[in-house]
């Protein structure tokens, strides 16, 4: 009969026979992975690579931006505005300097006013009279004086116009001047209206004139008058007058 091992002997079998096992399963681990990383078709994950990336913000490498070739195309055609350094306009840098204020506008009413004299309102009238008007005399700064008492120098312009004939007490006076002198000029028309009258008192058709008598007034400009076409006149007048 053979002899039977020891206690030692038997436990150290045990051990080597366990040592033999987990040896055996390590290889059969081993073996596996092994074979799935070298099988081809298996792209190489880089995890490390990766992880230095985020763990180094600064070797990110920044987004790329792709343009289209048309667009960068009309993107080169237009002219790029540099800043420039020369000085703006002095007109735009300093207005208040360079630009001075313009003139203050006139007002255009007096220069119209300039424009119409009295010999253009006579001028009107006279048209409508005929060639040869019965006020054809045309009497001067002392006949104003005498048969109006008018003193010539309170008139910017006159016109006295009277009939050259006895038979016709026709009479007409055309002022321009300031308004207050203007009163003062048809005070002095009505004075010579009753002078007119006691005149030609004892001629009917002719004092029937002479109570017809007309005074207008516009702006600077006044008309006084003795005519058988007194109505007409006077519209004439003031459409010369309202001009101004």
């Amino acid at each position: 009969m053979r002899p039977r091992p020891g206690k030692h002997t038997k436990i150290i079998i045990t051990v080597a026979a366990a040592l033999l096992v987990i040896a055996a399963v390590v290889v059969t681990l081993i073996s596996a992975f092994g074979g799935q990383s070298s099988q081809p078709g298996t792209p190489d994950q880089p995890p490390a690579q990766d992880h230095e990336i985020q763990d180094n913000p600064e070797v990110q490498t920044p987004p790329q931006f792709f343009v289209d070739e048309d667009e960068k195309g009309d993107e080169s055609d237009e002219p790029v505005q540099t800043p420039s350094n020369e000085e703006p306009d002095l007109a735009e840098k300093n207005p208040d300097e360079e630009q001075k204020p313009e003139p203050p506008v006139k007002d255009p009413e007096p220069t119209q006013k300039d424009t119409v004299t009295v010999q253009m309102i006579w001028d009107g009238m006279e048209g409508s009279m005929g060639e040869v008007p019965e006020a054809n005399m045309t009497l001067s700064d002392i006949n104003l004086q005498e048969l109006y008492g008018i003193d010539p120098k309170i008139c910017d312009e006159f016109i006295l116009k009277k009939a050259g004939t006895v038979v016709s007490p026709e009479e007409f006076l055309i002022v321009k001047a300031s308004e207050a002198n203007l009163s003062v000029i048809e005070q002095a028309c009505q004075q010579r209206q009753i002078a007119l009258a006691e005149q030609w008192a004892a001629y009917g058709e002719q004092m029937q004139l002479i109570e017809n008598y007309q005074i207008a007034r516009s702006g600077n400009y006044l008309f006084f008058g003795v005519s058988s076409r007194i109505s007409q006149l006077v519209g004439i007048s003031q459409g010369i007058m309202l001009t101004a």
